[in-house]
């Protein structure tokens, strides 16, 4: 794994802030670069934008995405993803709300690592996180 950021694909503004306060109480000095909708993924995988090459030297490390998103939904944009030569290899961690076991199956058939549901209470979100943390840590010192 390299030492790029990690990056959060999520739209709804809260789910986004709840992640990122998570993420900064585990990980600290994380570069995340959050993405709101599949044009910036589109952007970012066209370096184009403010995503110019420069703006991304290495490839993510990690993506954390939503499944449930506006124009193009999580498991279209994840087989669009295992498509991109950057990022066809980047381990995908899903975060969403669906509990849905169609959306679980899509999401690993798609090409998905994980799957974390989004529960409703924070600190059961916060040790999910943790977990993941771990993950990312552990992957790249090696």
């Amino acid at each position: 794994m390299n030492d790029g950021p990690i990056l959060l694909i999520e739209d709804n503004p809260d789910d986004r802030e709840l992640t990122l306060r998570a993420l900064a109480r585990f990980c600290a000095d994380l570069n995340v670069i959050v993405l709101k909708d599949c044009s910036e993924v589109s952007e970012l995988l066209e370096e184009r934008g403010r995503f110019a090459p420069a703006v991304l030297p290495k490839p993510p490390s990690l993506i954390l995405l939503d499944l449930k998103m506006p124009q193009v939904d999580g498991i279209s944009l994840l087989r669009r993803l295992r498509l991109n030569e950057s990022t066809q290899f980047v381990p995908v961690v899903v975060l969403s709300s669906s509990r849905e076991r169609r959306d679980f199956r899509a999401a690993y058939q798609a090409g998905a690592n994980g799957y974390v549901p989004k529960p409703v209470e924070f600190d059961q979100f916060i040790e999910q996180i943790r977990f993941i943390c771990q993950y990312w840590l552990h992957c790249n010192q090696h």
